[in-house]
C-alpha cells in the first residue's frame, strides 16, 4: 500500500498549480470521488497528509488519480457538476 501511495503522490507532484477537477478511482477503475480546486496539485497533496479517518479510508481505496486542468475555477465548478451527475 505504501508503494501505491508513494507512486500516486509522485504523480500528483508533477502537476502544475492550476484550477481544475480531480477524479479518484478504485481498483476496478470506478470513480469513487470527484473534487474541484483552485489549485488541483495543492488540494490533492493534502489527501496524503491523512488528517482524518475519513480521508484515510478514502485513500485506502484509491488506485488512480486523474486531474483535469482548466482555465478557471468557474470552469472547474461546471465540470465537477457534470461528473457528479
Amino acid at each position: 500500500m505504501i508503494d501505491r501511495l508513494k507512486m500516486l503522490k509522485e504523480k500528483v507532484q508533477k502537476l502544475p498549480k492550476r484550477p481544475g477537477i480531480y477524479l479518484m478511482r478504485d481498483k476496478l477503475g470506478v470513480i469513487i470521488y470527484v473534487g474541484k480546486a483552485k489549485q488541483v496539485k495543492s488540494r490533492l497533496l493534502s489527501y496524503f497528509r491523512r488528517t482524518s479517518q475519513k480521508t484515510a479510508r478514502l485513500m485506502n481505496e484509491v488506485r488512480d488519480i486523474e486531474a483535469i486542468l482548466l482555465k478557471s475555477e468557474e470552469e472547474a465548478l461546471i465540470c465537477e457538476c457534470r461528473y457528479i451527475k
